[in-house]
């Protein structure tokens, strides 16, 4: 960063700010969070305006509330033209985004402005020195300027850390690429282990933790899985101790891209697919059959320019489209794509063939990135600035049916399990709503009430109703086969299509299955907690209660 300023100085000392930031800016069109060219604001709206929730310009600070820091240095645009917290790269990059560092000449001049009440028009004047010397203007000095020592930046300045002591995590984004390329080196690390079933740290056996244990839909979602980050990211330490699994801020503008996900980067650059030169002659030697002299130079072209795919159907689709080779099909066996996708990982090992924020498919085949297929979409900016500016969930308008503004709504059979009832309370489940694959519902009645006096039971639950309906379907299937042979009752099962009998009776919906196994014209359950019992309140064909809506 340059210390001295290169920016010519206007007379007014507000259009001098906003030609520095300009300068540093240059023709990027970053959107700084929807903000645009944040300088060129009014000046009112710049004093209110807000990155992230970060107040670009700090209000001002009142003697009996001040903490020591002056106004601008609790201003977010002057912590992020220094590249201190949270602006230093563990949260944010330094300003400015796709342009240039300021001055620190110039950032001190933005910092006396803000200090000085943000005048729109105050003048720069040069403060005469004792008589003796020269008229001239005031310059600060920063420590770093005369330092004696040199002040390191990069990733030595990462502080050492005990071992097991929790890291702060880095936003991958603001990663150099020394810290990247160690952590695909430690991947690569436990992928080898995959070889040695026995040991605990191989990938393989962390991903069957996530995939057979994972604990979603309920209150125990964001520590448990915060807890298996902690323990996956010290596996990784056994090879690399002083690294710290980063974090993806996919609130930062260029994933925005001014409103429209999917015409920014989708994924952060580190995850996306690229070629290295090793791996891609690897993969041309591999290929059959052998590409032409000419492909062999483009395939080797692509791993030296190291050019980002951000998904595999990108990448497949150039290698068909600009370099012409064209022996290579979607089908799982084709040698050639899985030679193409082995150099992939081989490049990075942070690449993933199905990273499905990018590349989702539905039942039908349809590709997208999982906004458009399914309309799952993480929090925008503005759902975390508003999340991140309550202090309570009650603020959000969360509670029961009779306190908040908003329903509860969880997802999955344990929401309305009667150990919840016993652990909570009524009170505080009244009015969460959940959805579910089965529930009690109209045309049970009957059946509700002989399973209560039965098992004295609070209520019947997915559990029996399924403990109940399986063992009822394969009865079906074993009369209709006439033989307790597994491939006859197999069939007889895919052949099924119930609307009446006991199996039927437990289950919404026909007992109906397509070619793959699923449940075919099956409503989705809502269930609802009324005065301590959670009651089917949707489909309202099928419900058994109205839904109780909080009062606004």
């Amino acid at each position: 960063m340059a210390r001295s300023s290169t920016v010519p100085r206007p007379e007014n000392r507000y259009a001098r700010v906003k030609a520095i930031l300009a300068a540093a800016a240059g023709d990027n069109t970053t959107d700084y969070g929807g903000l645009g060219r944040f300088w060129e604001l009014p000046l009112d709206d710049l004093i209110e305006a807000r990155l992230f929730g970060i107040r670009l310009i700090a209000p001002v600070i009142h003697a009996c509330c001040s903490d020591g820091m002056s106004r601008s240095a609790s201003s977010g645009l002057i912590q992020a033209l220094r590249g201190v917290v949270p602006f230093d790269g563990s949260r944010f990059p330094p300003f400015m985004w796709g342009g240039s560092r300021v001055a620190d000449a110039d950032i001190d001049f933005i910092a006396d402005w803000i200090d000085d009440g943000c005048l729109p028009d105050a003048r720069v004047t040069s403060l005469p020195l004792p008589p003796e010397g020269e008229p001239g203007i005031v310059e600060r000095r920063l420590i770093r300027e005369v330092a004696e020592f040199q002040i390191m930046t990069g990733p030595s300045t990462r502080r050492g850390y005990r071992q097991g002591e929790l890291r702060q995590r880095p936003n991958l984004d603001c990663m150099c690429d020394e810290d990247v390329d160690q952590l695909r080196a430690a991947f690569r690390r436990i992928y080898a282990l995959d070889d040695y079933p026995e040991d605990r740290r191989s990938y393989n056996n962390q991903a069957l933790i996530h995939q057979n244990h994972c604990q979603h839909g309920w209150e125990r979602f964001l520590p448990w899985h915060r807890a298996y980050l902690y323990e996956f990211e010290q596996n990784l330490q056994d090879f690399f101790p002083d690294l710290a699994l980063p974090y993806w801020d996919w609130n930062m503008p260029q994933y925005w891209h001014r409103g429209v996900p999917k015409k920014g980067w989708v994924l952060p650059k580190a995850f996306k697919a690229f070629l290295i030169p090793a791996a891609a002659e690897q993969l041309v030697a591999s290929l059959n059959p052998a590409p032409s002299a000419k492909q062999k130079a483009a395939f080797l072209k692509l791993a030296e320019e190291r050019k980002l795919f951000t998904t595999q159907h990108a990448f497949f689709c150039y290698v068909i489209s600009c370099i012409g080779y064209t022996d290579v099909t979607p089908r799982p066996d084709d040698q050639n794509r899985r030679a193409m996708i082995r150099a992939l990982v081989d490049s990075n090992a942070l690449w993933y063939p199905l990273r499905y924020s990018a590349e989702y498919h539905d039942a039908q085949g349809q590709s997208g990135t999982i906004n458009e297929i399914i309309h799952y979409h993480f929090p925008s900016p503005d759902d975390m600035a508003q999340i991140l500016s309550l202090n309570t969930f009650r603020d959000f308008g969360g509670g029961n049916a009779s306190h908040g503004k908003l329903p509860l709504v969880g997802n999955g059979a344990p929401f309305g399990s009667p150990e919840l009832l016993k652990t909570i309370g009524p009170e505080l489940l009244e009015g969460l709503l959940f959805s579910v694959a089965n529930w009690p519902i109209k045309g049970q009645e009957e059946f509700i009430e002989r399973f209560k006096k039965k098992t004295g039971e609070p209520f019947l639950t997915q559990d029996a109703l399924c403990g109940y309906g399986h063992p009822s379907i394969l009865a079906e299937a074993l009369e209709a086969c006439g033989a307790a042979d597994k491939i006859k009752v197999a069939e007889a099962i895919r052949a099924m299509n119930l609307t009446t009998g006991p199996a039927a009776q437990c289950f919404p919906g026909p007992i109906k299955f397509d070619e793959k196994g699923r449940r075919v014209d099956v409503p989705m359950i809502f269930a609802q907690w009324q005065k301590g019992v959670p009651i089917t309140v949707f489909p309202t064909n099928l419900a058994l209660a109205t839904a109780v809506w909080p009062s606004v």
